[in-house]
């Protein structure tokens, strides 16, 4: 039996509002895969040989250059400057350490 039998069997069996709900995911996940690129087979291939060909210090940096360009100044402002150094204090909300 092949999923869409299997689909269709399931469907005349399930009560209405499951279906709606069914329903509203199959037309979200159409579209969203109807605005998605598909890569092309070997993009993974080639972006692991081209990051092995260039300096991948400056990749990573270059990644964050890119995450952060967009979030705006005033938040960037309230971010920790220690980096990791007082870690538990942002994620457990202990006391600073000196």
């Amino acid at each position: 039996m092949t999923a869409k039998e299997r689909l269709l069997r399931e469907v005349e069996q399930a009560p209405d509002d499951l279906l709606e709900e069914v329903l509203n995911f199959l037309l979200f996940t159409k579209s969203k895969q109807a605005t998605e690129q598909p890569l092309p087979h070997n993009s993974a291939v080639q972006t692991a040989h081209e990051a092995k060909d260039t300096n991948s210090t400056s990749l990573i940096w270059d990644s964050f250059s890119n995450f952060t360009e967009n979030i705006p100044e005033d938040v960037l402002d309230q971010l920790p400057t220690d980096g990791a150094e007082q870690h538990d204090h942002y994620i457990y909300g202990t006391p600073k350490q000196p």
